[in-house]
């Protein structure tokens, strides 16, 4: 998808999750805050699933065998921040170079704009 593409459904996603309502108390629509609560929770779902596809795809085996459980959280911040392009290239090269996937290793090989999202995490989890 093209850039101009993805801006704009990021820009929709956006919008449709937003519960501000003028009118309502407190300037919130319950009802959509619930709405916006399930699709966060699904997309976070979303880079579960697709972090654990990863490794399996980096090593063969399932993320359990390799990847201790909060590291695994790490990973799926990662991979929802900066995405899994990011993930899976930093695990690649972990992979090759170092054998083990957990946070210390996967984290220090982030590249680029990729290693922002190293704070990201920090801010979350600290």
């Amino acid at each position: 998808m093209g850039e101009e593409n993805q801006e704009l459904l990021r820009a929709a996603l956006v919008q449709n999750v937003s519960a501000y309502c003028e009118e309502c108390p407190y300037g919130l629509d319950l009802s959509q805050a619930n709405f916006s609560i399930n699709v966060f929770a699904q997309t976070l779902l979303a880079s579960c699933e697709q972090t654990g596809r990863i490794v399996r795809q980096c090593n063969c085996s399932a993320p359990g065998d390799t990847t201790d459980y909060e590291d695994m959280w790490k990973f799926t911040l990662i991979n929802y921040n900066a995405g899994p392009g990011c993930l899976s290239a930093s695990m690649d090269t972990t992979w090759v170079n170092d054998r083990v996937l957990d946070w210390e290793h996967v984290s220090s090989h982030l590249e680029g704009v990729c290693q922002l999202a190293v704070d990201y995490v920090n801010d979350i989890i600290y």
